[in-house]
């Protein structure tokens, strides 16, 4: 018999970079070629369970641009944290993206941002 997920819920979820500074970067800018995580905390988590998990990486006019499928590790302990990644570039459309995890086709959390370019190196020198 397959588990049974519903009463998992995620408290809290945010985007970073691989060192985590503990902060949720809301702006991202696409120059900087730096691959994104979203980190969730799965809590309740389904200990001693894994659990397939799907990270869809949604453009500002809908379309799915990267779309992530993973299983967890065993599940030692609630919470658990639990992460997906993805790799802006200088193709990614500018403006309000959405990242949402879902397990089993309901979601768990959802997150907006800003994709943006700062273009530092052309900033006119005063």
């Amino acid at each position: 018999e397959a588990p049974d997920f519903r009463q998992v819920q995620v408290t809290q979820g945010r985007l970073g970079w691989e060192h985590d500074d503990g902060e949720d970067h809301l702006q991202i800018d696409r120059s900087r070629g730096r691959e994104l995580w979203y980190r969730v905390m799965l809590d309740p988590a389904p200990v001693g369970q894994i659990m397939t998990l799907e990270c869809e990486w949604v453009s500002p006019d809908g379309t799915i641009a990267h779309r992530n499928e993973y299983r967890t590790k065993s599940i030692r302990q609630s919470p658990w944290e639990t992460h997906a990644r993805w790799s802006p570039n200088a193709a990614t459309v500018l403006g309000t993206w959405t990242v949402r995890l879902s397990c089993a086709g309901r979601e768990l959390h959802s997150k907006r941002f800003e994709v943006v370019e700062t273009n530092e190196a052309a900033a006119p020198v005063p």
